[in-house]
């Protein structure tokens, strides 16, 4: 059980106007199939916070089971920064009774509004949660133990909440539950993410999240008309009520670590120039109808985030700024809205402050739309999905903003020979008919083709020394013509339904996709080639103002990645593992392991240089490459690498473990059992195991044999010189046979 003390330690983190959108999948910012430059309803389906403007139109995804999808954000204050504390809460949620719906009005709160008095199958409103969620948020007591500041909240529910007051009703989202994090109360949200300023509080959002931990309400009597109270004591004073528990949703623990950077007053990207994202492996279910939602949590320093439960610890400043109480109530060191403060105690003259206690903090949220989960069919267990898709939508970066122009994402896609790549995307007919872009007014259409190659620099070179063949240049506006390989070496028909839209197209224009439907979906393909290709979309690809451009690299090779922070965490791969231990790195890296064979390296300069003079050869080599990226940061201690190698040693031989930098050969301390290696280090480069020939056994086993032979040559000469002493032998035999007869 979750005790209400306990939580409301984390709660106060609740998380100045700060929006934040969801660009991958479309969030959208309560949208549905709208025309106008602003959304017509904030109410309709939750509460996001965010701007009028921001959101994508309704169209519908599906996504395999074990896939990888990159969701991608922007938000408009700082995260891992000393600006404000951070937190993004992401969560899915599937159920049959989710829906987009077909009119932009808000589900009715009251049955009879409902078509068959049944507003959980009435399809005409969008839905996530249910009527009896909201319902039952709204006969709950609000909690009593946080922060409200000096906002006056007008009733005694769970819908009434500091950011919420007046208790405004999103469809059938729970104010209180949006607002704090982890709930107290059941829900149907399933963790994905925590990404925070605080990764030392980690442990604590894992322990108490709710896939691994049940919650306890309190089940009352139907006929029951007052507030439904939140803890065990006094919910057992209700006549035939229950505390019953609802078990955990028995699943992972979700990922925690640091946010990405970004800047303050600013939608966009972080420092390596990417929008701020995270890698969701998509679960192993199969289910029509499901959700994602990112919520925005920042706060400030004026009060402690983990330490404050209500208005009046903290009100009164004077500690923190070394005034005694009546003193810091003279001069406006109070916490209210739009305080007057005196900064010179002798200088009667005062600074207004723009400070809305409603907003300190903050939470904002952005959903995406409805989309499906499905099973892989005819894919691999141990092989990637990777997904690739479009963002953004028709008109240029004023007309569309606070969403985005189109762009591929991820726009650059690193994918493993023999791996799934599953292309997909969707859009919109009703965007605003005077947005820029080419093709009939209002629409979304995307395509991909080659780019045409430069004629210098022709060769792009892998982290792993080896050389890709590069195919098209970024920097170039014209397509490959189809009849020479083309993107990622497909056939000539894939080739060209990634050009035309060809299953989409119902006839008119082909230049440009004009009669194409918003939806395209080239289903998950195997990659069966290796090499790096340029491409874009010849519709959106309109130089000076729009760009639609990608790049995909396709290795020949195996590779595991991941980004991992001062918690630490592990990488799995297909022989081995990497464990980074707590307090390695003190922010966010991304860690990456490379597994190449030898023929992977053939005719290259690693091969030639180092592997072929030091007689490193199929016999001779324990395991494959493995390459450990170098990091950013300085690693503040040794990670360990676990290794399974390719047999295990026979009785003549040894091992040795060697460390390959910049064609420099050195030995790597290492233990072995078995077939398993395990190693520490802090380095980057590239480790290989070689069986080496165990000599000082054989010198010993040789020595062995001989001193053996020398003794039996030498027992040999002297019964050959001693007649007597081989008579005597059988004499003495004789007699002993003759005992033992006797004796039996």
């Amino acid at each position: 059980m979750i005790h209400i003390s306990n939580i409301i330690l984390i709660l106060a983190v609740k998380y100045v106007h700060s929006d934040i959108y969801f660009h991958n999948p479309r969030g959208s910012n309560n949208r549905l199939d709208e025309q106008g430059r602003e959304r017509n309803n904030a109410n309709r389906m939750f509460n996001s916070q965010n701007n009028n403007r921001g959101g994508y139109n309704v169209g519908y995804m599906y996504y395999h089971a074990g896939s990888t999808l990159r969701l991608e954000w922007t938000n408009q204050h700082s995260c891992f920064s000393p600006n404000a504390n951070c937190d993004f809460i992401i969560q899915y949620m599937c159920d049959d009774k989710i829906r987009d719906g077909s009119n932009l009005n808000t589900i009715p709160d009251v049955e009879t509004r409902c078509e068959n008095k049944n507003c959980n199958t009435d399809f005409r409103f969008g839905m996530n949660e249910d009527f009896e969620y909201y319902s039952n948020c709204k006969q709950r007591k609000r909690n009593k133990g946080l922060f409200t500041a000096d906002q006056k909240l007008r009733g005694e529910a769970a819908i009434f909440t500091r950011q919420n007051p007046n208790g405004n009703r999103y469809a059938y989202e729970c104010p209180e539950e949006r607002d704090y994090y982890p709930y107290w109360n059941p829900t149907k949200w399933i963790d994905i993410a925590i990404l925070t300023n605080y990764p030392k509080r980690c442990a604590y959002f894992e322990q108490n999240s709710e896939n691994l931990k049940s919650r306890f309400y309190c089940q009352v009597p139907k006929n029951f008309k007052n507030l439904i109270p939140i803890t065990k004591t006094e919910c057992l004073k209700i006549l035939n009520a229950e505390w019953k528990e609802s078990t955990s949703h028995n699943t992972s623990a979700p990922i925690c670590r640091e946010t990405q950077f970004t800047r303050d007053n600013h939608l966009g990207n972080t420092y390596d120039g990417q929008t701020p994202f995270f890698n969701w492996k998509v679960p192993s279910i199969n289910h029509d109808k499901c959700v994602l939602r990112i919520r925005y949590n920042i706060s400030t320093n004026d009060y402690d985030p983990h330490q404050t439960f209500n208005q009046e610890d903290s009100k009164n400043f004077s500690k923190k700024y070394g005034l005694n109480e009546q003193e810091a109530n003279k001069r406006g060191y109070i916490f209210e809205t739009n305080p007057k403060v005196k900064i010179f105690p002798n200088i009667d003259f005062s600074l207004k402050l723009a400070v809305n206690t409603a907003q300190y903090g903050r939470v904002f949220q952005d959903r995406s739309h409805v989309f499906s989960i499905k099973p892989r069919v005819n894919m691999e267990a141990d092989k990637k999905i990777l997904n690739l898709n479009v963002r953004g939508k028709r008109g240029n970066i004023v007309q569309v903003y606070p969403a985005v122009e189109y762009d591929f994402v991820p726009n650059t896609l690193e994918i493993s020979k023999n791996d799934y790549v599953h292309i997909q995307w969707t859009g919109s007919n009703k965007n605003p008919l005077n947005n820029d872009g080419q093709g009939l007014p209002g629409t979304d259409r995307s395509n991909i083709v080659l780019l045409t190659n430069k004629t210098f620099d022709t060769q792009f070179v892998n982290s792993f020394y080896a050389p890709l063949t590069t195919n098209g240049d970024l920097r170039v506006n014209y397509p490959f013509s189809l009849e020479k390989n083309g993107f990622m070496k497909l056939d000539d028909q894939d080739l060209i339904k990634l050009a035309f839209l060809r299953d989409n197209q119902i006839g008119g224009s082909l230049d440009e996709l004009d009669d194409a439907g918003t939806y395209f979906d080239f289903g998950a393909k195997k990659v069966t080639s290796s090499g790096v290709f340029h491409y874009m979309s010849t519709r959106n690809n309109n130089f000076s103002n729009r760009d639609q451009k990608g790049l995909v690299v396709l290795y020949d090779n195996e590779f595991f990645d991941d980004f991992i922070g001062w918690n630490g965490g592990v990488i799995d791969f297909r022989v081995g593992k990497m464990s980074i231990p707590e307090g390695t790195i003190n922010q966010l890296e991304h860690f990456r392991v490379d597994i190449k064979s030898l023929e992977n390296v053939n005719q290259t300069e690693l091969h030639a240089k180092v592997l072929m003079p030091n007689n490193f050869d199929k016999s001779t080599m324990a395991s494959d490459l493995i390459l450990i990226k170098k990091t950013k940061s300085v690693l503040q201690k040794p990670f360990k690498i676990n290794l399974k190698l390719k047999r295990a040693l026979d009785i003549m031989e040894s091992h040795d473990l060697y460390r390959i930098n910049n064609e420099l050969l050195t030995k790597v301390d290492s233990k072995i059992n078995d077939d398993n290696l395990e190693f520490e280090t802090n380095q980057s480069g590239i480790y290989v195991v070689k069986y080496e020939k165990n000599y000082a056994i054989l010198i010993a086993v040789l020595v062995t044999i001989g001193v053996l032979v020398i003794i039996i040559l030498a027992a040999s000469f002297l019964l050959y010189k001693n007649p007597s002493v081989i008579k005597n032998l059988r004499h003495r035999t004789n007699n002993l046979k003759r005992s033992m007869n006797n004796q039996l």
